[in-house]
């Protein structure tokens, strides 16, 4: 009977005496869509204890906002030049957990953590009438002129993903990742490859 107390006293024992080891570390590069087009990427480190962390860029070009209604953009030849674009920019550093299953080339995880956040946005200001010129011989200004404003906040990331380590060194996510903050708020989807050290040879699961 004092032989449970023991045998799990020395369980605990043992288990505390293990050190956390490194079992992956990768970078990851994809794109997305978040009515826009999403990018970016960043380095991703995992623990044996199914805890890690994360350092990402991520970049979401959209339609300016405050493109005005009578807008019309310069053409040469017919073709189109330029399209008004605001971006969204964001260095994000996030806690991650992994949830394993009894696959080893399929895992999940959660990743959140606050945000640097900068936002590039156009101002426009109506155009007067320009002088003749070549380009207006062969194409048209735009009836606006535009500005560039920037502004920068903290915001929070948040990350949830499908993971396929296929192999130890290159692998495949799809993801939801989101960010909050003042200026656009977003959610997109997104698909990214993996290399590095995307998993370890034996991984046991741990939640």
């Amino acid at each position: 009977m004092f032989l449970i107390p023991q045998t799990l006293f020395c369980q605990a024992k043992k288990a505390s005496t293990e050190k956390t080891k490194l079992t992956a570390i990768y970078l990851d590069i994809g794109v997305g869509v978040a009515k826009g087009t999403l990018s970016g990427g960043g380095l991703n480190f995992i623990l044996s204890n199914n805890l890690g962390g994360s350092f990402s860029f991520n970049e979401l070009v959209i339609e300016a906002k405050k493109l005005p209604n009578d807008y019309k953009p310069s053409s040469f030849l017919g073709y189109r030049i330029g399209n008004p674009e605001d971006k969204v920019q964001s260095y994000s550093l996030r806690f991650l957990k992994e949830f394993p299953t009894n696959n080893i080339k399929v895992r999940f995880g959660l990743e959140g953590g606050p945000s640097i956040v900068k936002y590039t946005a156009k101002e426009f200001v109506k155009s007067v009438s320009q002088p003749i010129s070549l380009f207006i011989l062969f194409g048209e200004t735009s009836n606006y002129k535009s500005t560039t404003t920037t502004n920068n906040t903290i915001g929070a990331s948040f990350r949830a993903k499908m993971e396929f380590p296929i192999g130890r060194w290159i692998g495949l996510e799809l993801a939801l990742n989101s960010n909050i903050n003042q200026y656009h708020t977003y959610v997109g989807a997104e698909i990214h490859m993996t290399v590095g050290l995307v998993r370890a040879k034996n991984i046991s699961k741990k939640i």
